[in-house]
């Protein structure tokens, strides 16, 4: 099977969805949810690609439930 080509930040375009890139996290954070802080409402983040390009994303917790056990910090990982 052929591996997608990785797509640099830099070249990453809000009118397409469909990019393969491969990024460290560099920090990684939680919010707690507005009526209860015991539970987690999103995950924030930084994180980098190979060439340096830094960006700040969230994901909400209820989108993030299938791989919330990938997100540390100093962690590489390919995203489709």
């Amino acid at each position: 099977m052929e591996q997608p080509a990785i797509t640099l930040l830099n070249n990453v375009d809000l009118n397409v969805d469909d990019y393969t890139i491969r990024v460290r996290v560099v920090r990684l954070w939680t919010r707690p949810a507005f009526n209860n802080p015991r539970k987690i409402y999103c995950y924030d983040m930084i994180f980098m690609d190979q060439e340096g390009t830094k960006m700040q994303a969230f994901v909400l917790q209820r989108n993030a439930t299938v791989y919330e056990h990938l997100l540390k910090e100093n962690q590489c990982f390919n995203y489709s």
